[in-house]
């Protein structure tokens, strides 16, 4: 349940806080539940704490609620009021930068705990350079710890990498084992990448 700070606070002005003695998983319960029902305010206060205590789904999910500019109140920064206009969109304003790097650090939170889809997002974010400096080398650590975990698009884009010779050397032997994983989990695009591969270089009889 949600506390407020101040009976004589009304309730749309209230300052509110989680329950103290609810476990991070029962927070971040409370937070899916909020975002169902679209009350992203106070998603963001359930997910905060249970974030702040090292709950490695509600830092994912922090995260992705600033990248979103879901739940973020107009008085944090101004940078913010451009955020929730530009809420469906991946952050590509000048005026959203604070809200990247917000929702990158509880990413990183999650990611070092071992939450594959953060690991995933971060990959991404180092190798497109999204509100970020962009970086080959750490996009492929965070993609070999999702595809080591059986992310199916970690081990492709990893794939991709040891085609390209991008942040790993150029090695087809390890391009086409991570292509080949991923096409047993279904990967279209691991697929094509591997018959490319192959009508490349093909086997000689």
């Amino acid at each position: 349940m949600l506390v407020s700070d101040s009976t004589e606070h009304s309730a749309g002005n209230a300052e509110l806080k989680p329950d103290p003695s609810l476990s991070t998983e029962e927070c971040c319960a409370h937070g899916d539940e909020c975002m169902q029902n679209g009350n992203y305010d106070q998603a963001v206060v359930w997910f905060r704490r249970a974030a702040e205590c090292g709950y490695e789904k509600a830092q994912y999910n922090l995260g992705t609620m600033y990248a979103n500019g879901q739940g973020v109140r107009q008085d944090d920064a101004e940078a913010m009021k451009w955020c929730r206009l530009e809420a469906m969109k991946w952050c590509r304003l000048e005026a959203m930068k604070w809200c990247r790097l917000e929702a990158v650090k509880w990413w990183r939170l999650a990611a070092e705990q071992g939450h594959i889809e953060a690991q995933f997002t971060l990959g991404m974010i180092k190798q497109d350079g999204l509100g970020v400096p962009q970086d080959a080398a750490e996009a492929a650590k965070w993609y070999r710890l999702a595809a080591e975990q059986g992310h199916a698009e970690a081990q492709c884009q990893l794939g991709r990498m040891y085609d390209q010779g991008r942040g790993v050397p150029q090695d087809n032997g390890e391009a086409v084992r991570w292509f080949c994983l991923s096409v047993k989990q279904g990967n279209a695009a691991a697929q094509d990448m591997l018959a490319r591969l192959n009508d490349a270089h093909p086997r000689k009889p």
